[in-house]
């Protein structure tokens, strides 16, 4: 009778084993992930608006700031690709953002540039600051957060709201 069970067991496709109808993030849910995600990146800009103002430890504090704001980013993130990402049928512009934020590594380099600052930003001169913040802002500013622009356009069309950014730093590149 076991070798009858398992004979049987075998024959089920592995794909039944998952649940038939995938989890979906409530619209309460998704919603204040893309405005808490929009609130972190305001925050981060915040700091690359006036790092070049800061020095030594008021700079460290603040760059350790805007860095745990930046990964918490990724749990916001997390919440909106369940529903447009990680599913049977991706929502393609999310798919592309991603590749951009995740493949690409733009969203690694951002982490990394607020990491150095954090780490060893006290020792920094005010032209060092400022050249940071300039190659940190031309990755960010250029793929990172029209990326992010992305999935809150998507949200927003998915939730029949209207559409809002991410928040940009004053001091983006042109």
């Amino acid at each position: 009778m076991l070798a009858q069970a398992v004979l049987l067991f075998s024959l089920i496709p592995s794909f039944l084993a998952a649940p038939l109808v995938p989890r979906q993030e409530s619209n309460a849910a998704l919603q204040s992930a893309a405005l808490a995600w929009q609130a972190d990146t305001g925050v981060v800009s915040a700091f690359l608006s006036e790092a070049a103002s800061l020095s030594g430890s008021a700079l460290t504090a603040a760059a350790q700031n805007a860095l745990n704001h930046e990964n918490d980013e990724l749990i916001h993130k997390a919440v909106l690709d369940a529903e447009f990402l990680n599913v049977a049928h991706p929502k393609l512009l999310v798919v592309a953002a991603n590749a951009v934020l995740v493949n690409a590594g733009t969203f690694s380099y951002v982490i990394n540039g607020l990491t150095l600052l954090a780490n060893s930003g006290a020792s920094y001169t005010k032209a060092q600051i400022e050249a940071e913040v300039l190659k940190i802002n031309l990755d960010r500013c250029n793929l990172v957060l029209p990326s992010i622009d992305t999935y809150f356009a998507v949200t927003a069309t998915y939730l029949k709201e209207a559409d809002f950014k991410a928040i940009r730093p004053n001091n983006c590149p042109l």
